[in-house]
């Protein structure tokens, strides 16, 4: 480190009291690699001469010299012994207690272990490193291990976010994640254990071979039966749907959240589903066979115990029933439907909830208002519609899913606003939406492309 200038004398020959600390600042860093050369007595004296107590006052300017010459030991290598005593004096020099130098200590130790995580891995010489400074800088083992310990989980839960991206585990993504658990000394906690074991055996269900199975149809040339299970079903409006889910279902995903049978008044017709890798067939004992081509399924939204599927050119939906089986039928299905030559369906991202009409005039307060209406809005996880898309046209903005359509006008929108995922749309004397999208950018085009539109 430099040594600093002194002050000059102001003009009645009294020197500035900056001047004891440049002295002491000098003193240290001229003797740092004799430590015997220099003590708490040569402060004592500085102090004296100058009038100045150096134990209370510079005290952030005696903490920045000792985390110089601390930063230029680490710099070196390993801290010895030397090292370690050099440091030692200038922290009684400088009258810095162990209290003042610990968050230094600390933040060097996590600076070195953000280092030796940076390739996901903790090597043994890594390991051995950390231990010495921990050792050296006289850390308390348990918050050098907390130190540690919150990194490494974060490496390995970015590992974890990484295979599971698809929502499933393989066997090769199953051992990164125990050779990242390895590598970094870290214990898979059971809540995550859990998550990567449902993931695991969502893959084997995918994985497994198409299933051939004998059933009691006729199947065309070229054509298999996948799956042959007992169900309930019913056709179903839209406006009866709505009634179902008048309250809504929460931001989850709808595949862990239960169905609201209990909101149908009509009973659900039970008897058998038959999946080929052409159709759905409907098996009822007292009405006639009906048979619905894969190819006209244009949307899928799975419950926990059932699911509505919307078909082409038809206003009602397919509402079906399928109890414990309704996993593993489902995955065949999509596994079937993705052999299909034709476009694939599409992918749902984003949700929506109605906010009611806020009128044609606007005073000055209504945005402060709305704000934090729709803060307020998009913190509450329960009410929000099923999942469904979310597409840009002309002159409207269109939110769709399985139930139904609902179409924004441009030239209707009287405010609107963007945070993180959320999109809040006011409207003239029409109802308002909350739009939560599954993925910021997605939200961010969104916004972009409604503000061109109304500032138009």
């Amino acid at each position: 480190m430099d040594l600093l200038p002194t002050a000059p004398p102001d003009l009645f020959g009294r020197e500035p009291e900056r001047n004891a600390f440049v002295e002491l600042h000098n003193l240290v860093v001229a003797g740092a690699d004799t430590p015997a050369d220099y003590g708490p007595a040569d402060a004592d004296r500085i102090a004296r001469e100058r009038g100045i107590d150096l134990r209370t006052a510079f005290r952030d300017e005696r903490l920045a010299l000792y985390e110089g010459l601390f930063g230029e030991a680490l710099a070196r290598g390993a801290l010895d012994d030397h090292q370690c005593r050099v440091l030692t004096r200038a922290a009684e020099t400088l009258a810095l207690t162990a209290a003042d130098v610990q968050p230094v200590h600390e933040r060097a130790f996590g600076d070195a272990v953000t280092v030796a995580l940076t390739d996901d891995c903790l090597s043994v010489g890594e390991r051995l490193h950390l231990y010495a400074l921990q050792l050296a800088l006289g850390l308390d083992p348990t918050r050098a291990r907390a130190a540690t310990d919150a990194p490494a989980r974060a490496r390995l839960l970015r590992v974890v976010a990484r295979v599971l991206c698809d929502g499933e585990l393989s066997p090769d993504e199953a051992a990164d994640v125990a050779g990242a658990a390895r590598a970094l000394g870290v214990t898979v906690g059971p809540d995550l254990v859990a998550m990567l074991d449902a993931a695991a055996n969502r893959w084997k269900i995918r994985s497994a071979p198409m299933p051939d199975l004998h059933v009691q149809i006729r199947l065309g040339p070229n054509e298999t039966a996948h799956a042959d299970v007992p169900a309930r079903w019913a056709d179903k409006r839209s406006d009866a749907l709505r009634s179902a889910f008048v309250d809504g279902v929460s931001n989850a995903d709808t595949r862990h959240q239960r169905f609201p049978w209990d909101r149908f008044m009509s009973p659900l017709r039970p008897g058998r589903i038959v999946l080929t890798s052409q159709r759905l067939v409907l098996l009822d004992a007292e009405r006639p066979t009906r048979y619905v081509p894969l190819a006209s399924v244009q949307d899928i939204v799975v419950f926990a115990d059932g699911a509505i599927v919307r078909l082409a050119s038809d206003s009602r939906r397919l509402v079906l029933d399928l109890d414990a089986g309704t996993e593993a039928f489902f995955a065949l299905l999509d596994r079937t439907l993705a052999g299909l030559p034709r476009q694939p369906r599409s992918v749902a991202d984003a949700r929506w909830r109605s906010l009611g009409s806020v009128g044609t005039d606007l005073t000055e307060h209504e945005p402060r208002m709305l704000e934090q209406h729709r803060e307020r809005l998009a913190a509450d996880p329960f009410g929000w519609d099923l999942p469904g898309t979310v597409s840009e046209g002309a002159y409207h903005l269109t939110l769709e899913n399985a139930i139904g359509t609902h179409r924004i006008a441009t030239a209707h929108s009287a405010s609107f606003y963007l945070s993180d995922r959320a999109l809040c749309i006011y409207q003239r004397l029409r109802p308002g939406w909350l739009v939560l999208f599954d993925r910021p950018e997605r939200a961010e085009a969104t916004f972009e492309w409604l503000r061109a539109r109304v500032e138009r």
